[in-house]
């Protein structure tokens, strides 16, 4: 699946560059750090957010994970982390 395109060359050429940006901002990270490799948990939160987003607008895991940097299966644990949060919010309502 490589094309010799970058991360961003990517997201721009899947027409979501603003939306990807604009979570990343409203969750007060740069775009750099959310494809970046950070562990830390406003990254990953806001990583969470993007890879949520990119599913709802019907991105398959593999291209999601192309666009991120990430293999499919982390994509799929963080739709599950983020499907397990939503439950638990929902639960406490």
């Amino acid at each position: 699946m490589t094309t010799g395109l970058s991360l961003l060359e990517r997201i721009r050429q899947r027409g979501v560059f603003e939306l990807v940006t604009d979570i990343a901002h409203d969750h007060g990270q740069l775009l750099t750090m959310v494809l970046g490799k950070s562990r830390k948990r406003p990254v990953v939160a806001a990583r969470r957010a993007v890879i949520v987003a990119l599913r709802e607008r019907g991105l398959s895991l593999p291209e999601i994970g192309a666009l991120i940097g990430r293999d499919h299966t982390s994509v799929l644990h963080h739709l599950r982390v983020a499907e397990r949060d939503r439950g638990g919010m929902e639960a406490a309502e």
